[in-house]
């Protein structure tokens, strides 16, 4: 596997900006306040809004103790876009749980979520994974008052090419630099609620590899495979793969998958797997996709 040039970094800061809620919002988008990392299940307690497998969604959680040491905790989720509710309710949860396993949630039918998990870094991030019809799609919420606004008009993934996972040339971008690349996507997010990034391009010409890189703050991993290959673009893309370290003194990544959601694709959501333990992850675009024609 051949280890990309890093200069292609600054090249990506060639990203144009995207609405949402009636602003612009580019590269340069203000950070949330941190909040505190993970001490126990109360912190799921809140109002969260997000992008449930691309549709606009709000999801509230209430935790109130029962006894030493345990909980009770609702949950309602809301499909804001089609006006759909659903609940779920537990008992005797323990004070130290950060991820919920096959939550069911009963509405107008029944769901799901295999794992719901909070983001142990920055609690007012959190992501999961729905399963429907045996597969899997994923989730991602950032908490009331630190969500940024549903990025409309949502554009759906097309899952048989790579054009929603990756974006428009380098030269479309508003300063000229060297083209490192002809296809790319920036994306900005939270790895387990650390500061993260995603990148995508493709090799010049539109041939050859299709590069995917993770950065956690400083610390880079990638993968790729070949362009012409048959790939699954549904999702999730790489299921149980791993992502070879980028920088020094860095041991490679296990993903558990990432998610393009299928009802909007300027969002992406995955899971990292450490010690055995799955670990959320959530990103959204910020560069802006290609034109009908290519351009």
């Amino acid at each position: 596997m051949d280890t990309p040039a890093l200069s292609r970094r600054t090249a990506l800061r060639a990203a144009t900006g995207l609405a949402v809620g009636g602003a612009t919002l580019g590269l340069g988008a203000p950070a949330a306040h941190a909040a505190g990392q993970f001490q126990d299940v109360r912190q799921f307690k809140g109002t969260w809004l997000g992008s449930y497998d691309g549709r606009n969604a709000r999801l509230t959680i209430t935790v109130v103790g029962v006894g030493p040491g345990f909980f009770h905790v609702g949950f309602e989720y809301v499909d804001l876009d089609r006006s759909l509710r659903y609940t779920a309710s537990l008992d005797g949860i323990a004070a130290s749980t950060r991820q919920f396993h096959n939550l069911i949630l009963n509405g107008p039918d029944q769901l799901l979520w295999p794992r719901l998990s909070l983001h142990t870094w920055n609690t007012d991030y959190l992501s999961g994974v729905s399963q429907w019809s045996n597969a899997d799609y994923g989730f991602s919420f950032a908490r009331e008052g630190v969500a940024e606004p549903y990025i409309t008009p949502p554009r759906r993934f097309n899952g048989s090419s790579s054009a929603d996972v990756l974006g428009g040339y380098l030269s479309t971008g508003p300063i000229s630099l060297p083209v490192v690349h002809d296809h790319y996507a920036h994306y900005e997010g939270r790895i387990d609620g650390r500061a993260a990034q995603l990148n995508t391009y493709a090799a010049n010409n539109g041939g050859g590899r299709i590069y995917f890189e993770l950065w956690d703050n400083a610390t880079g991993w990638y993968t790729w495979f070949d362009r012409t290959s048959t790939v699954d673009w549904r999702h999730p893309l790489w299921p149980d793969a791993w992502m070879a370290a980028l920088t020094k003194n860095t041991g490679d990544l296990r993903l558990r998958g990432l998610f393009w959601h299928t009802w909007n694709c300027w969002y992406v959501s995955g899971e990292t797997v450490w010690n055995g333990q799955y670990y959320g992850m959530s990103f959204t675009r910020r560069t802006r996709f290609a034109n009908p024609d290519g351009s």
